[in-house]
């Protein structure tokens, strides 16, 4: 192994008979120097490494192209080329972090990459990634926070192609995406494979692997067409351009929705500038992009899917959060801070009534993080979260402590695990009594089945108008008590629900 990163197979006689240069696989090394003829191929996957449908190849006619599929057919297929032919020769990775191409006689005629890019100090990779992007990263070869240097792989230089979205527009194939769904440029110029409402993801680990319908499709039955169990949703500025099956003019929006909801086939339509296309399974090139305006695609959906059934619809209206059974793909993406309304409220483990009673006036959250810091811990640690409602249940008990150490055990006889749990559950039926100072295996199993359980239960679900209601009417008596300790981190014993 070079100190260039290229991997070496020599005989006894130091003879050269394989090395990794001259056979990549999806990502190129500074020094690196691709011939006419070569390939390189994109992962499957982010977490499969096996071939992927993306690859670049710089043709033995000397012109370097992307391209949307492992065996291209059609020209549709090149979503990316550099307009070399009868030109281009090499491809090369120089030590100053250029990508660029040049003819025989080694003139550069055409730079892949045209930033800049830090050398000195760093490590360098490009990547064609899963997605058929381009991507130069680079690496501090010291990774010492202090010096202000970035910390991991970085990226530079704009992808290519910057926005593959609107790059692919196969004649033969899915497009970007999968079947199905549609392709979305991220802030970070990543693109972002999602599917349309009634649709659902093929592989829930491959965003790109297309969508399938999660319902029964029209019936063709000229009897029964249930047009009245169907609906459409609008989505602007969306189009599948390579499925149309049907085009009529100079049509009005309330025309196209009914042609297509009349027509089993039809399980989008396109309408636009007074034209109205109509398009089947599967969907192909989707995207949605600003490039689109004017445009509104008409997802058909059963009623339900679109309007939502009675029981969705109350329990919307009374504001009980809810998770669907299929996450987003952008969720993967998202942080703790763009989902947990602020600012933070905290309690640790032993808190004074003082402080909760404000919290719980002055906020509605839902649930709050319970934390134990130096010099109340040896080290930060979380007990878990602790919900309002059982922070009211023990307001309303007074489970108080008279000092701040968790030593008055009698002060919580009064609590029992039935006071936070829903008849009818498991660990109702245990009847156990919150214990303070369990030490032994049971906790930890308990406290899983806790976290598994209470997540997703909506018994931990209020109503949050009317305790903050009833907070507000037996506050009073908690008033002469704040001088007293309120001990939440009985809360982590597992007979209560946390997280």
């Amino acid at each position: 192994m070079l100190d260039t990163g290229n991997f070496i197979l020599s005989s006894a006689s130091h003879v050269k008979l394989w090395d990794s240069f001259s056979q990549p696989t999806d990502t190129i090394l500074p020094t690196q120097r691709l011939d006419l003829g070569t390939k390189v191929n994109a992962r499957y996957s982010k977490m499969n490494c096996s071939a992927g449908r993306f690859h670049f190849m710089l043709g033995d006619d000397g012109n370097l192209a992307f391209y949307a599929t492992s065996n291209p057919y059609d020209a549709s297929d090149t979503y990316w080329r550099s307009n070399t032919v009868g030109s281009g020769f090499q491809l090369i990775f120089n030590q100053s972090g250029q990508v660029y191409l040049t003819a025989r006689n080694g003139t550069v005629i055409n730079r892949i990459t045209t930033e800049p890019v830090p050398s000195s100090g760093y490590y360098q990779r490009a990547i064609l990634e899963y997605d058929g992007v381009f991507r130069q990263y680079i690496h501090p070869k010291t990774t010492n926070s202090s010096s202000g240097q970035l910390i991991g792989w970085s990226r530079v230089s704009a992808p290519v192609p910057q926005n593959l979205c609107m790059s692919i527009a196969q004649q033969i194939g899915s497009g970007a995406c999968g079947f199905n769904s549609y392709c979305t440029l991220g802030d970070d110029l990543r693109p972002r494979c999602q599917c349309p409402p009634g649709y659902t993801l093929l592989d829930s680990t491959n965003e790109m692997n297309g969508c399938i319908q999660d319902f029964a499709p029209q019936n063709c039955n000229g009897s029964r067409r249930e047009t009245d169990q169907f609906d459409l949703c609008e989505m602007p500025n969306t189009n599948w351009p390579e499925s149309d099956y049907e085009r009529s003019t100079a049509q009005t929006e309330d025309w196209c929705r009914e042609a297509c909801l009349a027509d089993c086939f039809c399980a989008v339509a396109i309408f636009g500038d007074g034209i109205c296309w109509k398009k089947k399974i599967p969907l192909s090139n989707g995207r949605k992009d600003s490039s689109e305006a004017g445009t509104k695609a008409l997802i058909k959906t059963v009623a339900d899917a679109f309007n939502g059934n009675i029981y969705d619809l109350i329990r919307k209206a009374k504001g009980f959060p809810y998770l669907e059974t299929h996450a987003e793909p952008y969720m993967r993406q998202l942080t703790v801070g763009e989902v947990v309304s602020g600012p933070l409220q905290l309690f640790h483990g032993i808190e004074k009534v003082a402080n909760v009673v404000p919290v719980l006036r002055t906020t509605r959250h839902n649930g709050f993080p319970v934390i134990d810091e130096p010099p109340h811990s040896e080290s930060p640690f979380l007990y878990g979260l602790i919900i309002r409602a059982h922070l009211m249940e023990l307001l309303k008990k007074k489970a108080f402590l008279s000092d701040p150490v968790p030593t008055d055990i009698d002060a919580f006889e009064q609590i029992s695990a039935e006071d936070f749990m829903k008849r009818g559950s498991v660990e109702h039926c245990r009847k156990r009594r919150v214990v303070i100072y369990l030490q032994d295996e049971c906790i930890n199993r308990k406290f899983w089945l806790a976290l598994s359980r209470w997540c997703g239960n909506t018994s931990a679900v209020t109503d949050m108008p009317k305790l903050q209601r009833t907070l507000d009417s037996k506050i009073k008596d908690v008033q002469k008590t704040v001088d007293s300790y309120l001990l939440c981190s009985i809360l982590y014993t597992g007979t209560l629900p946390l997280l």
